[in-house]
């Protein structure tokens, strides 16, 4: 997971700096930390056991 968020805070940051919004990795650490268990849930909906 950590590898994951590595990689998204990096691709978030990208995306709106080009859009002419800076923000700090912080911040996408925040949203990540108050998020995190809804998408969990909501991914859980959907997902299923390997070698189903």
């Amino acid at each position: 997971m950590a590898i994951q968020v590595f990689f998204l805070r990096f691709d978030l940051i990208g995306m709106m700096a080009a859009r002419g919004i800076l923000i700090s990795y912080l911040t996408i650490m925040a949203w990540v930390q108050r998020y995190v268990y809804e998408l969990e849930k909501r991914w859980n909906r959907y997902a299923y056991k390997a070698g189903r």
